[in-house]
């Protein structure tokens, strides 16, 4: 909640508000969001860091040593979250602004598609500006404003920020006019992904409808400011659910005073806007799903995407790439392009794609290297290592223990080195069917093409024979995320990664689930399944904590699991399960094809 609060910041926004009553600014008309360019180069979130963008578009040759333009007919993509954080956003803006007014005459175009905190900034939620970005709005010299009795103090330049945010304010206005979907060529560009409502509208409706929504929410903003029910230094979503809260109180209520029937349409539509999809999670602009949702489920959500826009592929920005490089998924279909430019604040480096016809190309200023494409993101990853370069290090590695106590199911934390790289893993002691069980339930997972079992192998430590399962640093598992309150937003479209748990296990005859072996990366929320010692029983029959989950089976791992045969099975787990656990095992996977509902 914005609550920073300022007698003179009131003033100025009242008068500005009352202005722009007297002329608002018309809802967007349906505009066609669609280009043809001969080469295209796109950035991610720059977050204020205008030196790094500097440095990158320079390197570029889309301008020059004096910030001109001099790329020709190339098409610059900004991906959005130019602001916050870092201290040069309005530096940054007034680059894209010069460079918009100049790229037409030589052929070209800028364009800025907006992000999330884009849209933070002009609803008035400024939990992420940087003290360092209000001060490039204060004028020289200039102190704090005097706050009411009881306020906080507003840093120098926050009014003058918040002014020019307005819709009639200079960045505020430049900011309603630029896009929040893109289409060049046969590439899609949107700050967060690709959700469910992008397979309903085409891009140009989106659009028209996202920018018609936002300027009627601007729009009744200033009229309940006028009226005095919502306050010019609270953030919309908040006024929202104070309003809501008034509209929904009983009319003999003291603690909340009735809002004026004349404004009660008003308010009811200002609270449902504030709500709407396209400005949540479930929006382009906030959307998550195309970046960390499971491959089984988010696949087809962008398949249809992509079918009704008509593209190939989505280049997105709003969620940082682990390793800070431009990376690929669904085979290339989806683009992520937040490397982290912020490096003060991330960690990371600029980076810019490059395409031109068919071919994706990526640059790192930093480093001078220029990649053929982007790299693969791999199902799991930890520590920077796929499952591929993984597999050795835990299996020749040096183990050490860790800091971490031994975990509830006897489980030891113990890091595992080799040369310069070290991961966090777990070593189970067990028998020879349990570790071969652990063992057959990774490579069913790898055959699968999964990516839901954590990688383990077979060990020996302190004397004592076992697995040893590769874990995330910032692992927590679903015992520890009930009981801190936390986790994943819902972003995946169709489904969440239980389903696919509960898939598993059927198939495996896990009878041992328990939340311990449900495991997270704090950091991204991606999950993970450990715990198999127990699987791989006899007979068609499902474990008994499935009696009552939802009996569904994705359509893409139903076509996974109807590829399966016994020579498959005996090519790959042959030395780990018994010919009859194999055979188990199809009878069930016949029994979920057959029972289990197929969604997707």
């Amino acid at each position: 909640m914005t609550t920073l609060s300022s007698r003179p910041l009131l003033r100025g926004i009242i008068l500005l508000a009352m202005l722009w009553v007297v002329s608002p600014l018309s809802p967007a008309e349906p505009t066609d969001v669609r280009f043809q360019a001969p080469r295209i180069i796109a950035f991610g979130d720059v977050h204020g860091a205008f030196d790094q963008l500097f440095r990158l578009l320079r390197d570029l040759d889309v301008i020059d040593d004096s910030g001109s333009w001099t790329a020709g007919s190339t098409h610059l993509v900004s991906l959005g979250d130019l602001l916050d954080r870092g201290a040069d956003s309005k530096k940054v803006m007034d680059l894209l602004m010069k460079l918009q007014s100049e790229a037409p005459a030589a052929g070209g175009q800028v364009h800025v598609v907006l992000g999330n905190h884009e849209l933070m900034n002009l609803t008035g939620d400024l939990r992420y500006v940087s003290k360092g970005e209000y001060a490039a709005f204060a004028e020289p010299g200039a102190a704090a404003d005097v706050p009411e009795a009881g306020g906080d103090q507003p840093p120098p330049g926050f009014e003058a920020h918040r002014e020019a945010f307005l819709p009639n304010g200079a960045y505020g206005q430049w900011l309603l006019q630029q896009p929040s979907v893109l289409v060049v060529n046969d590439t899609a560009f949107v700050h967060g992904g690709l959700p469910p409502l992008a397979a309903t509208a085409s891009p140009a409706d989106m659009e028209a409808t996202f920018k018609a929504r936002l300027n009627e929410l601007l729009q009744l903003r200033v009229v309940l400011e006028q009226a005095a029910l919502i306050s010019p230094n609270v953030d919309v979503s908040d006024s929202a659910k104070q309003l809501q809260a008034r509209l929904d109180a009983e009319p003999s209520s003291t603690k909340l005073e009735p809002i004026p029937p004349a404004l009660v349409a008003d308010a009811k539509r200002f609270a449902a806007l504030a709500k709407d999809d396209l400005f949540s999670d479930a929006g382009v602009l906030w959307y998550r799903g195309t970046a960390r949702c499971h491959h089984l489920l988010e696949a087809p959500v962008l398949a249809d995407a992509l079918s009704n826009w008509q593209v190939s592929r989505v280049v997105m920005g709003h969620t940082p790439t682990p390793d800070h490089r431009i990376r690929q998924r669904f085979d290339g279909q989806a683009i992520l392009a937040d490397t982290g430019m912020l490096t003060e604040y991330y960690r990371g480096q600029p980076a810019g794609l490059i395409i031109a016809g068919s071919s994706a190309r990526v640059f790192y200023p930093d480093t001078a290297e220029l990649a053929d494409r982007p790299d693969p993101m791999p199902a799991i990853e930890i520590s920077g290592l796929d499952a591929e370069t993984i597999g050795p290090l835990l299996a020749s590695g040096v183990m050490a223990p860790a800091a971490d106590a031994p975990r509830a199911d006897g489980a030891l934390p113990v890091s595992v080195a080799m040369g310069d790289t070290t991961v966090l893993g777990l070593f189970q002691r067990g028998g020879k069917r349990d570790i071969n069980n652990q063992l057959a339930a990774y490579q069913l997972d790898r055959l699968l093409n999964l990516g839901l079992v954590a990688p383990v192998v077979a060990r020996e430590y302190e004397g004592k024979r076992g697995t040893l399962t590769a874990i995330w640093t910032q692992t927590i598992d679903e015992a520890e995320r009930t009981a801190l309150g936390q986790g994943p937003s819902n972003w995946c479209g169709r489904g969440n990664i239980f389903s696919l748990m509960y898939v598993l296990d059927a198939l495996i005859q896990n009878q041992s689930r328990q939340p311990t072996t449900m495991l997270y990366n704090r950091g991204t929320w991606q999950f993970m399944s450990t715990g198999h010692a127990k699987a791989f029983g006899r007979g068609k029959g499902f474990p008994a904590y499935l009696q009552n989950a939802p009996a569904v089976l994705p359509l893409a791992f139903a076509e996974a699991l109807r590829a399966l045969d016994e020579p498959q099975l005996e090519e790959h787990l042959g030395d780990l399960l018994s010919r009859n656990q194999r055979r188990d095992l199809l009878k069930r996977r016949d029994e979920l094809l057959k029972t289990w509902k197929i969604e997707g």
